[in-house]
């Protein structure tokens, strides 16, 4: 063999090994980029779950503060007729 032919045969392999990596490393990426992909969908949802608890909360809240000036208002003007009525 003469040496341009190994230098060939050579640079050859090295070009095969190189590309086989690019492949590999574009694969290991994809499946990063996917896991990540995932992991941040699971966390959007948990947060998402995270504001309608919340938001259910805030209504609870502010429901029983309407029921409470409601009853506020019927004892005072309860008060006042009973008030007025002595």
């Amino acid at each position: 063999m003469q040496v341009r032919d190994l230098v060939a045969d050579q640079t050859k392999e090295w070009t095969e090994m190189v590309m086989r990596q690019m492949a590999e490393e574009h694969e290991l990426l994809k499946s990063h980029m996917s896991q990540l992909s995932e992991l941040l969908k699971e966390l959007m949802e948990d947060a998402q779950d995270l504001q309608m608890k919340e938001l259910e909360i805030r209504q609870e809240k502010s429901a029983l503060r309407r029921r409470r000036r409601r009853r506020e208002k019927f004892a005072k003007r309860r008060l006042e007729c009973l008030s007025n009525s002595v």
